[in-house]
């Protein structure tokens, strides 16, 4: 499943969400690296509302693996909640 059929899920399977995704270029594709989702419709991304997802691609963009927070964090800080 690559980056957009995800995005894809999480939209058609979600009611009341909002979803945030971020992307990233490897080689000549964009893919997305992070996704966040909350239930709290217009939150700022500031806020501590918010489940993230990060998706890891190998050197040719092909999708390896997701990672996902299960608690509520700040959107803002997703690339420091990853190591």
């Amino acid at each position: 499943m690559n980056g957009e059929e995800l995005l894809a899920n999480l939209l058609i399977s979600g009611t009341g969400v909002e979803i945030r995704a971020f992307w990233k270029t490897i080689g000549t594709d964009n893919v997305i690296e992070y996704i966040g989702f909350t239930h709290a419709i217009n939150a700022p991304t500031s806020a501590k509302r918010w489940f993230i997802t990060k998706l890891e691609y190998d050197g040719t963009a092909q999708f390896v693996r997701a990672r996902k927070l299960s608690t509520q964090e700040i959107l803002d800080d997703r690339v420091s909640l990853f190591p």
